[in-house]
């Protein structure tokens, strides 16, 4: 975790919001519960790493989750951030929110 940052807050039902539309979508990421306070980064498949990542949360409803808001319809990969972890693809549409499972086997090898 970058050292500016806190751990991520409790969440409580309804305390995430996503503003998406038109060329704009959102991603969220079902990971496992052993991942939660680590952090995903996310970038187009046509751009290098640059550090854009987001925290992964427990909560009631979804279990362990990491969510990408207000992102261009497009492809992207993510992956825990600080591992040599092979990155999975994520594709965004405008206007909807996509789920999808993490898929890395060993998502905490170094």
């Amino acid at each position: 975790m970058d050292e500016r940052e806190g751990p991520p807050g409790s969440l409580s039902p309804g305390s995430i919001v996503i503003d998406i539309g038109g060329n704009v979508g959102a991603g969220v990421v079902r990971m496992p519960e052993v991942l939660a306070g680590h952090e995903v980064e996310i970038r187009r498949t046509d751009e290098v790493w640059a550090g854009i990542h987001t925290g992964i949360r427990s909560g009631d409803v979804l279990g362990c989750f990491a969510v990408f808001g207000g992102l261009k319809a497009g492809t992207y990969e993510i992956r825990i951030k600080g591992t040599d972890g092979a990155p999975q693809d994520l594709c965004i549409e405008g206007g909807e929110v996509t789920e999808v499972m993490w898929q890395e086997v060993s998502p905490l090898r170094r």
